[in-house]
């Protein structure tokens, strides 16, 4: 019931934060931040998930929350000197992320330069190519990473989908309600 309740109290937090910050949301970002809500309870108000260019958008700090919900033991990181150059600013990480009982840890590259990264960050490109390898690497290990990365539409749409055929099933006496 406790579980339940707080679940509850953080789909209200979350609704009640993205109209204050993005005013009335379309059927289909309520429905996928709800999504989003129940299935990794993320949260607006601590950064976990952000709404940008129409999408909601797992931030850094969400990933690394709903890694450590989900046993991520921990994470390396290392510069790939091959592919790094400090002169022009080009910066390629390998980052290794380990989940609890597995053989093997999750690998992920990222790469930054003065021409892939914003100008607010300029100067900054080698902790951006390694937040990048990191944020891929969670991705992998959390294996959620089709929902994450490519945002919550999909799995909006395919929780009407659901909804619907469920409703379909249950007119035509498939299930019991």
């Amino acid at each position: 019931m406790r579980r339940r309740s707080a679940l509850t109290d953080l789909r209200r937090q979350n609704k009640t934060a993205a109209h204050a910050i993005w005013g009335a949301l379309a059927p289909v970002l309520d429905r996928a931040l709800e999504q989003l809500t129940n299935r990794f309870s993320f949260c607006i108000a601590t950064g976990d998930i952000i709404l940008l260019n129409g999408r909601w958008y797992v931030t850094h700090s969400g990933l690394i929350s709903l890694a450590f919900r989900e046993g991520c033991n921990g994470i390396s990181t290392s510069i790939v000197r091959r592919f790094s150059e400090a002169g022009s600013r080009s910066w390629t990480f390998r980052a290794t992320v380990y989940k609890r009982n597995a053989k093997r840890g999750f690998v992920g590259y990222g790469d930054a330069d003065p021409s892939n990264v914003s100008p607010a960050v300029h100067g900054a490109e080698m902790r951006v190519a390694e937040t990048r390898a990191v944020n891929r690497a969670l991705r992998k290990a959390l294996r959620n990473w089709d929902l994450l990365h490519r945002g919550a539409r999909k799995c909006a749409r395919r929780s009407d989908a659901t909804a619907r055929s469920s409703e379909t099933s249950a007119r035509e006496g498939r299930y019991r309600q």
